[in-house]
């Protein structure tokens, strides 16, 4: 079930991208909306799953998304910052798959 939710994570997260895109050209796309209910979710999701507490990376994961949810910057930062956290998550699914998760 946790290698099925950093796969969906990975998606959700991508979906940051466009819609980025799409609130600069001035399109109403609740990016805000959207980045709050992710921080919720990848926040609460360290309840569901516990063991997700253990992993730095994903600690990694929870404060980019608060970073960018809460602090003003340009595309190329916000853009840079997703595409490490999908490493990030890359990283952590191939732990899990592997068997090798250290929790």
């Amino acid at each position: 079930m946790l290698y099925v939710f950093i796969r969906g994570l990975t998606g959700r997260i991508f979906k940051m991208l466009p819609l980025r895109e799409e609130a600069d050209t001035g399109e109403q796309v609740y990016l805000t909306e959207y980045m709050d209910s992710l921080a919720r979710d990848v926040i609460g999701a360290m309840t569901t799953f516990p063991e997700l507490a253990e992993f730095p990376e994903y600690i990694t994961v929870v404060n980019t998304i608060q970073y960018l949810n809460t602090v003003e910057s340009d595309f190329s930062v916000f853009r840079k910052e997703v595409f490490h956290m999908l490493a990030v998550l890359n990283g952590i699914d191939k732990k899990l798959r592997a068997g090798d998760a250290d929790v």
